[in-house]
């Protein structure tokens, strides 16, 4: 539904009427309509989906007044994590296991190892000839080897902060014809109770598990949910709406 925001062509649907044409200007208009009664969760929606910064800032900054209201220390840790639990945001505390199948599965990655195998394999046949003067050729397939790997390093680094997606299955949730192993079939990597804990050290605050347990947790489980049932409320509204525009009622 909402990728239809972004189509290249308007959609045809077929009505009793005949053939509709359902614009991106027509779903815009439905979008800024229907979900001017739904504006938290239509700023959730701008700032996932659509990749909307202004919205991501807004939803923010209504996240930290929400937290100010509770009865909680470490107001900015708290609402850090409750707006990226909520807009599926990698967590600090999760980008190291995401880095590491980057490397492993992304394509990028995968064409970056090819190279650096390639470079190894030309470094080893060069060394056993015993050639001297092939020497400068070595360093020089050395340096190309700490580059790219350098470049690989920064991709991954870069791609585990944007998406919970599974690197391995590519969100499909199986792999090889099996169920992938590193999401368990989900298709993205859900943050554990465990990381959640260990992203307060992540921001450099200090908290025991059990304060965790007792206040804190509580507070973003609740919060979280919340601001979900009302992305939920807000799509439920502009799907609606959309059939409204195909069909007419």
């Amino acid at each position: 539904m909402l990728a239809k925001l972004h189509a290249p062509k308007a959609m045809i649907v077929e009505s009793k009427v005949g053939r509709r044409r359902l614009t991106p200007d027509v779903i815009l208009a439905a979008f800024s309509a229907e979900l001017l009664h739904h504006p938290v969760g239509r700023t959730i929606i701008e700032a996932r989906y659509l990749g909307d910064e202004a919205a991501r800032l807004t939803f923010i900054d209504h996240v930290r007044a929400t937290v100010a209201q509770e009865k909680v220390n470490h107001v900015s840790a708290v609402a850090d994590i409750v707006a990226n639990l909520v807009l599926q945001v990698p967590l600090r505390s999760q980008r190291v296991k995401l880095r590491s199948l980057y490397k492993k599965y992304d394509a990028r990655s995968k064409r970056s190892l090819k190279l650096i195998d390639t470079w190894k394999l030309r470094i080893k046949s060069m060394e056993k000839s015993g050639n001297l003067s092939m020497q400068p050729l070595i360093e020089k397939h050395q340096q190309d080897i700490e580059l790219e790997k350098a470049r690989l390093h920064e991709h991954a680094q870069m791609k585990a902060g944007e998406s919970l997606n599974c690197p391995k299955c590519h969100g499909s949730g199986n792999y090889l014809l099996r169920l992938c192993n590193e999401c368990g079939g989900v298709g993205m990597l859900r943050p554990t109770r465990e990381q959640i804990y260990a992203e307060f050290r992540q921001l450099g605050v200090r908290i025991s598990e059990e304060d965790f347990a007792r206040t804190f947790l509580p507070v973003i489980t609740e919060l979280v949910s919340g601001y979900c049932r009302q992305e939920i409320i807000a799509a439920d509204a502009l799907e609606k709406r959309l059939r409204l525009e195909k069909f007419g009622g």
